[in-house]
């Protein structure tokens, strides 16, 4: 299994704010069931007396969403965030894996044939433009 985070976002210039919601283990359609049904139900603030909720899906792992309370209007995101790293688990991790190990359909662009790479070499995504 996986292990994933939902996070919160709200607020905007000096009063943004992000805060981790729940951790847990599931598979990334459970994940992706668990993010919607956060971005629908959770209540952000307590006290809020909601009148209304849009929720606009922005891409699979996050959502953007207006909430109209009685007396004012909330804009905040639920994004979902899987775990790829971590020396909590008590065990050695070792260095952090290259980019070209990690899930590229998730947030890398497709690179040609890495194999033939040094593993520390910087993918052309990573150059600036004009290299």
């Amino acid at each position: 299994m996986t292990r994933w985070v939902i996070t919160l976002e709200y607020g905007a210039g000096e009063g943004h704010g992000f805060s981790p919601l729940t951790r847990f283990e599931s598979s990334r359609d459970e994940a992706r069931a668990t993010l919607y049904r956060y971005a629908c139900e959770h209540r952000h603030r307590p006290g809020l007396r909601q009148r209304g909720r849009e929720v606009f899906r922005e891409h699979d792992d996050a959502y953007y969403v207006r909430v109209t309370g009685a007396m004012s209007t909330h804009d905040v995101r639920y994004r979902l965030a899987e775990l790829v790293w971590s020396t909590d688990d008590g065990q050695d991790p070792g260095p952090p894996r290259p980019p070209s190990q990690l899930r590229r359909d998730v947030w890398a662009p497709p690179q040609g044939d890495t194999a033939a790479e040094p593993s520390d070499a910087t993918p052309d995504y990573w150059r600036p433009p004009d290299e």
